[in-house]
Protein backbone atom coordinates (compact mmCIF):
# COMPACT_ATOMS: atom_id res chain seq x y z
CA UNK A 1 0.00 0.00 0.00
CA UNK A 2 1.24 3.48 -1.04
CA UNK A 3 0.70 4.67 2.28
CA UNK A 4 3.19 1.75 3.84
CA UNK A 5 5.80 4.13 2.60
CA UNK A 6 5.39 7.11 5.10
CA UNK A 7 5.76 4.43 7.74
CA UNK A 8 9.18 3.01 6.31
CA UNK A 9 10.51 6.54 5.95
CA UNK A 10 9.39 7.72 9.22
CA UNK A 11 11.70 4.30 10.31
CA UNK A 12 14.53 5.67 7.57
CA UNK A 13 14.78 8.54 9.70
CA UNK A 14 14.47 6.77 13.26
CA UNK A 15 17.31 4.64 12.10
CA UNK A 16 19.61 8.02 12.25
CA UNK A 17 17.18 9.63 14.82
CA UNK A 18 15.82 7.37 17.31
CA UNK A 19 13.75 10.27 19.23
CA UNK A 20 11.93 11.56 16.04
CA UNK A 21 8.97 9.28 15.72
CA UNK A 22 8.21 10.08 19.65
CA UNK A 23 8.53 13.97 18.93
CA UNK A 24 6.52 14.19 15.70
CA UNK A 25 2.79 14.57 16.50
CA UNK A 26 -0.35 13.44 13.85
CA UNK A 27 -4.09 14.54 12.82
CA UNK A 28 -6.96 13.63 15.12
CA UNK A 29 -9.40 11.61 12.77
CA UNK A 30 -12.06 14.85 13.49
CA UNK A 31 -9.66 16.93 11.92
CA UNK A 32 -9.19 14.39 9.09
CA UNK A 33 -12.64 14.71 8.82
CA UNK A 34 -13.00 18.57 8.69
CA UNK A 35 -10.60 18.33 6.16
CA UNK A 36 -12.63 16.55 3.72
CA UNK A 37 -15.33 18.08 4.30
CA UNK A 38 -13.46 21.35 2.98
CA UNK A 39 -12.00 19.37 0.27
CA UNK A 40 -15.29 17.61 -0.78
CA UNK A 41 -13.19 14.84 -1.76
CA UNK A 42 -11.45 12.06 0.08
CA UNK A 43 -7.94 12.72 1.16
CA UNK A 44 -5.34 11.01 -1.17
CA UNK A 45 -3.93 7.54 1.15
CA UNK A 46 -0.38 8.65 0.62
CA UNK A 47 -0.96 12.10 2.11
CA UNK A 48 -3.41 10.74 4.57
CA UNK A 49 -1.25 8.43 6.34
CA UNK A 50 1.68 11.52 6.05
CA UNK A 51 -1.48 13.50 8.54
CA UNK A 52 -2.33 10.83 10.59
CA UNK A 53 1.69 10.25 11.29
CA UNK A 54 3.08 14.37 10.69
CA UNK A 55 -0.17 16.36 10.48
CA UNK A 56 -0.03 18.38 13.58
CA UNK A 57 3.87 18.81 13.85
CA UNK A 58 6.93 16.91 12.28
CA UNK A 59 9.51 17.88 14.80
CA UNK A 60 12.86 19.23 13.59
CA UNK A 61 11.98 18.46 9.78
CA UNK A 62 11.23 21.35 7.90
CA UNK A 63 9.68 20.13 4.71
CA UNK A 64 10.25 23.97 2.74
CA UNK A 65 9.35 27.67 3.23
CA UNK A 66 5.81 27.07 4.18
CA UNK A 67 3.07 25.72 6.78
CA UNK A 68 2.26 22.16 6.16
CA UNK A 69 0.29 21.33 9.24
CA UNK A 70 -3.67 20.28 8.48
CA UNK A 71 -5.19 23.07 10.41
CA UNK A 72 -3.23 25.89 7.33
CA UNK A 73 -4.25 23.41 4.60
CA UNK A 74 -8.06 22.98 5.85
CA UNK A 75 -8.19 26.23 6.51
CA UNK A 76 -7.28 27.35 2.47
CA UNK A 77 -9.71 24.75 1.04
CA UNK A 78 -12.22 26.00 3.73
CA UNK A 79 -11.41 29.69 2.27
CA UNK A 80 -10.89 28.69 -1.42
CA UNK A 81 -13.25 25.53 -1.96
CA UNK A 82 -11.07 22.92 -4.76
CA UNK A 83 -9.22 26.18 -6.82
CA UNK A 84 -5.81 23.54 -7.27
CA UNK A 85 -4.76 23.25 -10.80
CA UNK A 86 -6.24 20.20 -12.13
CA UNK A 87 -4.54 16.49 -10.94
CA UNK A 88 -3.10 18.48 -7.99
CA UNK A 89 -3.72 18.50 -4.28
CA UNK A 90 -2.74 20.72 -1.90
CA UNK A 91 0.10 19.83 0.96
CA UNK A 92 1.51 23.00 1.98
CA UNK A 93 0.57 27.03 2.27
CA UNK A 94 4.40 28.63 1.10
CA UNK A 95 5.37 32.13 3.26
CA UNK A 96 7.55 34.48 2.09
CA UNK A 97 7.79 36.42 -1.02
CA UNK A 98 7.27 35.42 -3.81
CA UNK A 99 5.32 32.69 -1.85
CA UNK A 100 5.71 29.03 -3.91
CA UNK A 101 2.74 26.65 -2.75
CA UNK A 102 3.40 22.81 -2.92
CA UNK A 103 1.04 20.38 -3.90
CA UNK A 104 0.89 16.47 -5.26
CA UNK A 105 0.74 16.39 -8.65
CA UNK A 106 -0.88 13.23 -10.02
CA UNK A 107 -0.76 11.40 -13.07
CA UNK A 108 -2.44 9.23 -14.98
CA UNK A 109 -1.27 6.02 -13.74
CA UNK A 110 -2.22 7.63 -9.73
CA UNK A 111 1.64 8.05 -9.10
CA UNK A 112 2.24 11.37 -7.35
CA UNK A 113 5.24 13.87 -7.41
CA UNK A 114 5.50 16.84 -4.80
CA UNK A 115 5.83 20.13 -6.96
CA UNK A 116 5.35 23.69 -6.45
CA UNK A 117 4.88 26.90 -7.75
CA UNK A 118 4.50 30.59 -7.22
CA UNK A 119 1.28 32.08 -6.61
CA UNK A 120 -0.29 32.95 -8.65
CA UNK A 121 -0.38 29.46 -10.81
CA UNK A 122 1.73 30.07 -13.70
CA UNK A 123 1.99 26.53 -15.51
CA UNK A 124 5.19 27.06 -17.21
CA UNK A 125 6.72 28.10 -13.13
CA UNK A 126 5.79 24.60 -12.00
CA UNK A 127 8.99 23.28 -9.95
CA UNK A 128 9.03 19.65 -9.69
CA UNK A 129 10.29 19.26 -6.15
CA UNK A 130 10.65 15.27 -5.57
CA UNK A 131 9.45 12.00 -6.86
CA UNK A 132 7.09 11.61 -4.41
CA UNK A 133 6.16 12.70 -0.78
CA UNK A 134 8.50 9.72 0.84
CA UNK A 135 11.25 10.88 -0.93
CA UNK A 136 10.80 14.81 -0.67
CA UNK A 137 10.73 13.37 3.31
CA UNK A 138 13.26 11.34 3.40
CA UNK A 139 16.09 14.07 1.31
CA UNK A 140 15.12 16.89 3.57
CA UNK A 141 15.88 14.59 6.24
CA UNK A 142 19.02 13.35 4.87
CA UNK A 143 19.55 16.61 4.72
CA UNK A 144 19.62 17.64 7.96
CA UNK A 145 20.98 14.44 9.62
CA UNK A 146 24.09 14.33 7.43
CA UNK A 147 24.66 16.58 4.64
CA UNK A 148 24.77 19.85 6.46
CA UNK A 149 27.51 18.42 8.81
CA UNK A 150 29.49 17.29 5.91
CA UNK A 151 32.39 20.20 5.40
CA UNK A 152 32.92 19.12 1.44
CA UNK A 153 29.86 19.69 -0.73
CA UNK A 154 30.00 19.91 -4.64
CA UNK A 155 27.41 20.21 -7.13
CA UNK A 156 28.11 18.72 -10.83
CA UNK A 157 26.64 19.88 -14.01
CA UNK A 158 26.82 18.26 -17.37
CA UNK A 159 26.87 21.67 -19.85
CA UNK A 160 25.81 19.93 -22.85
CA UNK A 161 23.73 17.01 -22.20
CA UNK A 162 22.71 14.12 -23.97
CA UNK A 163 19.79 12.94 -25.67
CA UNK A 164 18.68 9.97 -23.42
CA UNK A 165 18.64 9.65 -19.49
CA UNK A 166 21.82 7.98 -17.92
CA UNK A 167 20.42 7.71 -14.17
CA UNK A 168 20.61 3.31 -14.32
CA UNK A 169 24.61 3.80 -15.72
CA UNK A 170 24.62 6.30 -12.36
CA UNK A 171 23.20 3.20 -10.24
CA UNK A 172 25.81 1.30 -11.89
CA UNK A 173 28.75 3.88 -11.01
CA UNK A 174 27.78 4.17 -7.27
CA UNK A 175 26.87 0.15 -6.60
CA UNK A 176 30.86 0.08 -7.43
CA UNK A 177 31.91 3.09 -4.77
CA UNK A 178 29.28 1.14 -2.23
CA UNK A 179 26.31 3.44 -2.13
CA UNK A 180 23.33 1.65 -3.65
CA UNK A 181 20.36 3.74 -4.40
CA UNK A 182 18.36 4.47 -1.89
CA UNK A 183 14.89 2.33 -1.74
CA UNK A 184 12.31 5.71 -2.00
CA UNK A 185 14.68 6.82 -5.00
CA UNK A 186 12.60 7.34 -8.68
CA UNK A 187 13.39 7.42 -12.80
CA UNK A 188 14.45 11.04 -12.53
CA UNK A 189 15.46 11.67 -8.52
CA UNK A 190 17.95 9.13 -7.00
CA UNK A 191 19.65 9.31 -3.66
CA UNK A 192 22.75 7.31 -2.83
CA UNK A 193 24.22 6.88 0.46
CA UNK A 194 27.89 5.47 1.73
CA UNK A 195 29.54 5.74 5.10
CA UNK A 196 30.91 9.03 4.69
CA UNK A 197 29.14 10.84 1.66
CA UNK A 198 25.36 11.65 0.56
CA UNK A 199 25.52 11.98 -3.42
CA UNK A 200 22.28 12.88 -5.38
CA UNK A 201 21.41 12.96 -8.70
CA UNK A 202 18.57 14.14 -11.23
CA UNK A 203 17.83 14.91 -14.83
CA UNK A 204 16.55 18.32 -15.71
CA UNK A 205 12.80 18.17 -16.72
CA UNK A 206 13.34 18.84 -20.82
CA UNK A 207 16.80 19.24 -21.04
CA UNK A 208 18.05 15.57 -21.06
CA UNK A 209 21.24 16.65 -18.41
CA UNK A 210 22.14 15.57 -15.16
CA UNK A 211 23.09 17.46 -12.38
CA UNK A 212 24.74 15.53 -9.37
CA UNK A 213 25.19 16.88 -5.75
CA UNK A 214 28.07 15.42 -3.56
CA UNK A 215 28.43 16.27 0.12
CA UNK A 216 31.49 14.27 1.61
CA UNK A 217 32.82 13.91 5.59
CA UNK A 218 35.99 12.82 5.00
CA UNK A 219 38.40 13.98 2.61
CA UNK A 220 39.37 10.44 1.80
CA UNK A 221 36.00 9.82 0.81
CA UNK A 222 36.04 13.33 -1.46
CA UNK A 223 38.84 12.19 -3.08
CA UNK A 224 37.77 8.25 -3.66
CA UNK A 225 34.18 9.30 -5.01
CA UNK A 226 34.36 13.06 -6.70
CA UNK A 227 36.61 11.57 -9.63
CA UNK A 228 34.30 9.37 -11.19
CA UNK A 229 31.22 10.92 -10.43
CA UNK A 230 32.61 14.31 -12.15
CA UNK A 231 33.67 12.02 -15.28
CA UNK A 232 30.46 10.48 -15.38
CA UNK A 233 28.46 13.74 -15.15
CA UNK A 234 31.06 15.76 -17.33
CA UNK A 235 32.18 12.98 -19.99
CA UNK A 236 30.77 9.81 -20.49
CA UNK A 237 28.15 7.40 -19.22
CA UNK A 238 29.93 4.08 -18.10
Amino acid sequence: MASDAIDRIIDFIAERDPAFPAHIKGAAPEEMDRLERAMRKPIEEEYRRFLERMGRSSSWLKLGAGRFDIDSVTRFYEYYGDRCPEGHLLIGRGEGEPRYDFYLQSDRENEHRVVSFEVPYAPERVIRTAGSLPQWIGDKALQVLRRKSMPHQHKISDPDGKPASRLDGFDELMARLGGPALWYSNDWMRTYETKDAVVSVFEVPGEHRIIASLSAATDEELNRIFPPIRRFVQCVAI
